[in-house]
Formats: C-alpha cells, sequence, structure tokens
C-alpha cells in the first residue's frame, strides 16, 4: 500500500508538471509544484534548502575581551577561553600577551624589566599585581614612585622571562628611600632559582641584607636608608651573588642558585613586617 501512494504521487507530480510547462491546467504558482514544498521542490518533502547552523565554527573575540566560539551563521556561542586581563588581549581569537616588561624604560644596558613609574595608578601598569595571593596591603604610585606602605607589596603578573645567556649572568637593581620617620628599618633582599624579593626589615635596623638559599642572611654596615640609595645585586658565572649600594660591593654569597629559571619578582613583605619606602628604576637586566 505504502508503496503505490509513492508511485501515484509521483505520476500526479510528474502530470502537473507537464500542463504547467505546457500551458494546461491552473498551477498556482511555477515555483511551487505539488503542494507545502517550497520553492523549486517537488512533491513538497520539506524546506531543503533552510540554512543549517553548524556548531563550533571559528574562534572570535568577545566584547569583554576572551575567546568565544561562533557558529557558521556569525552566532555568538559558548566561551572557549578567558584571557588574562591584566596582561593579555584577544587577538584574531587568540589571547595574546600584551603586557611590555619594558615599556617607557630609557637605558642601554640590555633590561628585560623595569619600571619607571610612569603611570597615575599601579592598577594601569600591567606589570604588577596587587593584593592577591600573598600580596596584601596599600602600595600605590605617588610622584612617579611606588610606595610600599604597611605590610603590603607586589609581586610581578608574570614570571620575567629570562635568555639563556642571562640565567648565570645577571642584576637586580632599584632606587629606594625610607621614609624618614622609618629610617631605622632595614632591607633584604632574597634570591632563590624562581623568585627575587625586597623587602623592608626591621631585624637589622639601618643594614641592607642578602639571603639565597642555604646561607644565612650577610648585611653592610650601618648606613642611613632615609636618602636615595641604589641597591643593586649580581650573580656572575663565578657563584657569587654580589651586593652594591650605591655603586660599592658591600657583601656577597656564594649562592647555591645556579641559575635563574624566569622569576617573579617581590618588592614588599611577604612576613608582615611594617614597612614605609618608596621604590624607583626598578631594573633587571643581563650581563653581557
Amino acid at each position: 500500500m505504502f508503496k503505490n501512494n509513492i508511485i501515484r504521487g509521483q505520476a500526479t507530480t510528474l502530470i502537473s508538471l507537464v500542463l504547467a510547462t505546457s500551458g494546461c491546467g491552473n498551477p498556482t504558482s511555477h515555483d511551487n509544484f505539488g503542494g507545502n514544498g517550497g520553492n523549486n521542490e517537488l512533491g513538497g518533502f520539506g524546506d531543503t534548502n533552510e540554512e543549517v547552523c553548524l556548531p563550533n565554527n571559528k574562534l572570535i573575540c568577545g566584547d569583554d575581551n576572551n575567546v568565544y566560539w561562533e557558529n557558521s551563521c556569525g552566532d555568538l556561542e559558548s566561551i572557549y577561553q578567558l584571557c588574562d586581563q591584566k596582561i593579555e588581549s584577544c587577538l584574531d581569537g587568540i589571547c595574546k600577551e600584551t603586557c611590555d616588561f619594558t615599556a617607557g624604560c630609557d637605558d642601554d644596558y640590555g633590561s628585560i624589566f623595569c619600571d619607571p613609574f610612569g603611570y597615575e595608578n599601579l592598577t594601569q601598569d600591567c606589570r604588577w599585581e596587587i593584593g592577591s595571593g600573598l600580596y596584601e596591603g596599600s602600595s600605590y604610585i605617588s610622584n612617579g614612585k611606588l610606595v610600599v606602605d604597611g605590610t603590603s607589596a607586589v609581586g610581578t603578573s608574570k614570571r620575567i622571562d629570562f635568555p639563556e645567556e642571562c640565567k648565570n649572568n645577571f642584576e637586580f637593581e632599584l632606587s629606594v628611600k625610607s621614609y624618614e620617620n622609618q629610617f631605622t628599618n632595614g632591607y633584604r633582599i632574597q634570591a632563590s632559582d624562581n623568585l627575587i624579593i625586597f623587602s623592608g626589615s626591621p631585624k637589622v635596623p639601618n643594614t641592607v641584607g642578602l639571603h639565597c638559599p642555604g646561607h644565612e642572611l650577610v648585611y653592610t654596615e650601618d648606613m642611613d636608608l632615609s636618602v636615595d640609595r641604589i641597591i643593586k645585586i649580581e650573580k656572575k658565572n663565578n657563584g657569587n651573588l654580589d651586593l652594591y649600594v650605591d655603586g660599592n660591593l658591600k657583601n656577597f654569597i656564594t649562592c647555591e642558585v645556579s641559575q635563574m629559571n624566569n622569576p617573579f619578582l617581590v618588592i614588599g613583605s611577604l612576613e608582615k613586617y611594617a614597612q614605609n619606602f618608596e621604590v624607583d628604576q626598578v631594573k633587571v637586566r643581563c650581563l653581557k
């Protein structure tokens, strides 16, 4: 019975087609033969020209700077990847790093990280994270300098990328000044294979301490820290981690850190020490 109905339907359609093309009969439309089938269809089996939207057709950038799937009809679908809004932008459907760790620096020393603190607000500077993880408090920029107050700290928003030739030959330098009512506090620099920390420290006032894993802290002599000081650590192939203040070698450690493996940089206390100092011209450089 089902087969016979199909045959009869095909015959009816064929007759209608002949009548339409010969001018006989009265078909209602030359574009719609056989009822509800849609344009240019024979037999009324549905509109096969209806567009089918294929999901997950391509990756695009959303208005919120994240990566989304788009279907073949151009409709936005589910999110594919969240870009790090601090250091990345969505470009051509990919999260790409756009934070320049040497932006605004004016030196000829091969800096791989530097910050002259030229922004009005620290949150505008993609190089730093504040108020997350171990870092808390009220670090901020004032008059072109980073102020580290209370128990606050800031850390780089990502690791500093050390080229292979820098891992055994580098230096970290900054200009720092303690506020006058806090000048009895000291400073401390700690270096490991993946972390450099510069912080205030009350343990030995009026000195700068140096530390790396496996060694006791070593210190400079007493000095006035209420004036601007340029403090630097230098690592060379000889294994020493040298400490300089205002260009003068003050102490060193034969450090077990064989090389730097793309470290984070932290400025401020991770041990809840009260501190009150200002920093300028932070630099990490390769030594030639």
